[in-house]
């Protein structure tokens, strides 16, 4: 199937996810990034009007979901 790649460089360190895609259209995290013992987890949907990025975060150190919208 297919694949994509993106990354997210914070404070100067790059995390790499591999997303694949899903039947709904979503592009999903193939792995978890790991950060210390939190857990990072990319979701991409593209859409006629935006793209969003999610990354779920879960561990015992944080438990977020950031979402960024690019739209037109």
């Amino acid at each position: 199937g297919a694949a994509l790649a993106v990354e997210h460089v914070r404070q100067g360190t790059p995390a790499t996810a591999v997303l694949d895609r899903q039947p709904d259209g979503a592009w999903v995290g193939r792995e978890p990034h790991l950060c210390g013992q939190d857990r990072y987890t990319a979701t991409l949907r593209l859409g006629p009007e935006a793209v969003e990025v999610a990354w779920t975060i879960s561990g015992p150190c944080k438990a977020a979901r950031v979402v960024t919208r690019y739209a037109r």
